[in-house]
């Protein structure tokens, strides 16, 4: 006769969902916060500030110049996105596993898989884009299930 193997219930949950992030922050609340402050609000403050004080200057600033730092930010706003995406995964991901996950690991992980992010964000938009456009449903599909792209190669990749 054949044996049948225990179920284990992993079903989702909102509260299971918040209750890991909680989890998350208060065991390693340094690394975490860091990460959020550091690497993702201090430059996106800095560049914030650079893209406000060029448009609150002369009124004849040349318009090239003004949209050159519109994509510099965007790209860098991009990259830290993905670093910031990257490094807090790792830390959820170690913290899932019962271990600490250090501020250089997190970061050095996110560095890792740095263009693999990246492609799967320009992938991810273009994908949500096309589904956008055939109606919004299928952008919305789209969207849920590639939600989990991101940490997926995070995780698969360390």
């Amino acid at each position: 006769m054949a044996s049948v193997p225990a179920f284990e219930d992993r079903g989702m949950s909102i509260g299971r969902v918040f209750q890991r992030a909680f989890s998350t922050i208060t065991h390693n609340p340094i690394v975490v916060l860091g990460i959020a402050i550091v690497v993702g609000a201090l430059p996106s403050v800095i560049i914030t500030y650079v893209m406000r004080s060029l448009r609150a200057g002369d009124p004849n600033t040349d318009l090239s110049r003004i949209w050159g730092t519109m994509v510099i930010t965007w790209v860098l706003a991009v990259i830290i996105g993905a670093i910031v995406q990257g490094a807090l995964t790792r830390a959820v991901a170690a913290e899932n596993e019962g271990q600490r996950a250090s501020f250089a690991d997190c970061v050095a992980t996110a560095l890792r898989v740095l263009l693999p992010l990246l492609g799967v964000g320009f992938i991810y938009g273009l994908a949500i884009g096309v589904g956008f456009i055939l109606l919004i449903v299928p952008g919305i599909i789209v969207m849920l299930i590639w939600s989990v792209a991101g940490p997926a190669v995070v995780v698969e990749r360390n």
